[in-house]
């Protein structure tokens, strides 16, 4: 029996008629997924017939705090991470990443738990069992060195975000870097120090794995008028040689080289060009704080608390395994200018034949 309207309905009263805690409750309102379905229907049923309506000034006040509060939970979200990352000689941007998940999870209220997908998972007879063990109804599928996912879960146990690079095999939300506007800021940025002429330095099988962006974005120059910078054809060999590089530079003198490799300064040194002196050199996925190369920015930490915001929104919404709609959070880059590029006074420099 509805109260009269002089006297509104609690959630005490709903968890009286629904037979649970006032915490279950709140909860089961929220469609939080650590929640049981069919506790989570029994309580709506309850609030149904009672005719509960939430409060907004109390709710608000309760989200506030919450926000601001720094709370304790059971591990139920993970991170994903092949192992080979870990044998690489830098993995601080999976550290930068790390700390922002970390902090989005203390927001929300999760904790989070971190596997190596070989070490932990594919060791596993039953790693759908291990997971339910460790109470994990969340996963953050960090991106594979070689764009596969050998994983198989039942996945429609999970709520589940791709982080940076979509898997080959499957197909989940997605958190990570805007690429195409990588290099949309990296032609901007390198007009405006008078850098001319720029050509792309990558190999092909990563151009694929980030869906052709760079390519696609550095294209579009040749349809921007006024033109800011002159594009020359684009230098993406299946497997990179140092000759044939080289071959590249002196037949397209580009004065300024758009990579995704640092190792291109020493290359180009080999061959007698000077950076930024004879040539200079953008790098466009630079995670880490480097001073000394001129680059775009990720910010990894942004990126990690972005997962986890997702994460928590499919959770409350009971939304698990491969989705039919593809929903992307992309996170725009900064610029930094360091050592690699310098200011064009008058004429800008080409890179010349040695």
């Amino acid at each position: 029996m509805k109260r009269p309207p002089e006297y509104p309905c609690t959630q005490a009263d709903v968890a009286k008629l629904a037979g649970v805690s006032v915490g279950t409750v709140s909860m089961a309102l929220k469609k939080d997924a650590r929640i049981l379905p069919t506790t989570q229907a029994r309580v709506q049923r309850a609030a149904r017939q009672l005719g509960y309506r939430p409060d907004p000034m109390l709710s608000a006040l309760v989200a506030r705090r919450f926000f601001h509060s720094s709370r304790k939970a059971l591990s139920n979200l993970a991170l994903i991470v092949d192992d080979r990352w870990y044998k690489a000689n830098d993995t601080q941007w999976i550290d930068v990443i790390l700390d922002g998940m970390r902090k989005a999870c203390s927001q929300h209220g999760y904790s989070l738990e971190i596997l190596q997908w070989h070490r932990d998972l594919l060791q596993s007879k039953q790693p759908d069992k291990l997971l339910r063990s460790r109470g994990i109804r969340g996963l953050a599928i960090l991106s594979t060195t070689d764009g596969k996912l050998p994983l198989k879960l039942d996945w429609n146990k999970y709520a589940v975000v791709a982080l940076g690079r979509q898997p080959a095999n499957h197909l989940f939300h997605r958190v990570g870097p805007d690429f195409f506007a990588s290099m949309d800021l990296a032609c901007m940025k390198l007009a405006e120090m008078g850098y001319r002429r720029v050509g792309l330095v990558n190999d092909m099988a990563t151009e694929t794995r980030y869906r052709y962006e760079w390519i696609g974005s550095i294209v579009k120059e040749s349809y921007i008028r006024p033109p800011r910078v002159e594009v020359v054809p684009p230098h993406l060999p299946d497997d990179f040689d140092k000759d044939e590089f080289f071959r590249w530079v002196k037949h397209y003198q580009p004065d300024c080289v758009i990579a995704n490799y640092p190792t291109l300064r020493r290359i180009f040194e080999e061959g007698g060009w000077k950076v930024p002196r004879d040539i200079g050199l953008a790098l466009l996925t630079q995670y880490q704080l480097d001073d000394s190369f001129t680059s775009v920015i990720h910010d990894s930490e942004r990126i990690g608390m972005a997962c986890i915001d997702l994460l928590h929104n499919l959770l409350m919404r009971g939304e698990t395994g491969q989705p039919e709609t593809l929903t992307e959070t992309l996170i725009y880059p900064t610029w930094r200018e360091a050592k690699t590029t310098r200011r064009l006074i008058g004429k800008p420099a080409k890179a010349r034949a040695k």
